[in-house]
């Protein structure tokens, strides 16, 4: 997971909750944008509110995967390659 694709989340309009799981099994709600900070210089790390003058620190490189509902955001990251082109010849 990269700073971008988990900017991305963040940004959807409308937004939708999403779920971080960690690589040691553990799970992060996101509840709005408001709670999730990526600032923009970071790549690795990333910080979520908990409430109640709690917060935790995500290393990126510990993200299993992201659960949410809709379609997966648009993003600016890297592009997929094509294959060689077939030869119908």
């Amino acid at each position: 997971m990269t700073a971008d694709q988990l900017r991305e989340f963040a940004r959807r309009q409308p937004f939708a909750p999403f779920t971080i799981h960690m690589n040691d099994g553990s799970r992060l709600k996101v509840s709005g944008p408001d709670v999730l900070f990526v600032p923009t210089p970071w790549k690795f790390n990333a910080i979520l509110s908990l409430g109640q003058d709690r917060f935790t620190i995500i290393y990126l490189r510990n993200i299993a995967h992201i659960s949410a509902r809709g379609a997966w955001p648009k993003t600016s990251g890297r592009k997929r390659r094509n294959g060689p082109p077939d030869d119908d010849t």
